[in-house]
């Protein structure tokens, strides 16, 4: 159905079936829809708090509807890196750079550990992953490292620790000399009961005396990365 552009009218012009059906009840239709959904040729121009929008359908060039809105959108992951920078030292691990960058290091043969928190976003859903960004210039693999992390959080009001995971562990293998790995250990965090807007606190430990950290190098340790579904 196609809008017929009105026609000013003369006194004394008489008005038939056909012209009444094209100006008059057509285009009333053609604004109100054959499917009930209004249609506006140019622009709407409304006052302060008079308009309600719960979902929009857009008709493409090629006919198409594509509908948006609330009710339509889908969570989404998003991912937060907590750099290595922000981290507390603990036993025998020490900062220094890497490149134009500030890393933290694991030296090889001892226990080496750091400290740190991070916020939950506020847009948080549910958990996806915790992985550890870092490299080593050992050389080919399979060289091991030998690595745990354990996590409390809360969120505010409530007590610190409400929440708690201990012994994430595992092997995780470096993919060559120089390579950034982005890793989780073996034995995964869950993070059973995290919310948003929750303070996660870690410790991170490689531990090089262990007989399954076979890496015979420095670990440089980028940051934590942390993955997660986001409401959209």
């Amino acid at each position: 159905m196609a809008w017929v552009a009105p026609v000013s009218r003369a006194t004394g012009y008489v008005i038939t079936a056909s012209n009444w059906n094209d100006v008059g009840y057509s285009n009333m239709r053609y604004l109100k829809g054959l499917d009930g959904t209004i249609t506006l040729e140019d622009g709407l121009d409304l006052g302060t708090n008079e308009l309600t929008v719960n979902s929009i359908e857009v008709i493409t060039a090629a006919g198409a509807l594509v509908a948006h809105g609330a009710s339509v959108h889908t969570n989404i992951t998003r991912k937060l890196f907590i750099p290595a920078v922000s981290m507390h030292l603990g036993t025998n691990a020490t900062g220094t750079s890497r490149g134009d960058g500030g890393v933290v290091q694991f030296p090889d043969a001892v226990i080496a550990t750091v400290f740190g928190y991070f916020y939950v976003p506020d847009d948080f859903v549910s958990y996806t992953s915790l992985s550890l960004v870092w490299e080593c210039a050992s050389g080919a693999p399979p060289l091991y490292m030998y690595w745990d992390i354990d996590v409390q959080w809360a969120a505010s009001g409530d007590v610190y620790g409400i929440g708690s995971e201990a012994g994430a562990k595992g092997q995780t293998v470096t993919g060559g000399a120089n390579v950034i790995n982005v890793q989780e250990p073996n034995d995964a965090v869950a993070f059973a009961g995290l919310g948003a807007s929750d303070y996660v606190g870690y410790e991170i430990q490689r531990d090089a005396t262990h007989v399954d950290d076979t890496l015979g190098g420095t670990v440089y340790v980028f940051g934590l990365l942390f993955e997660y579904v986001a409401n959209q």
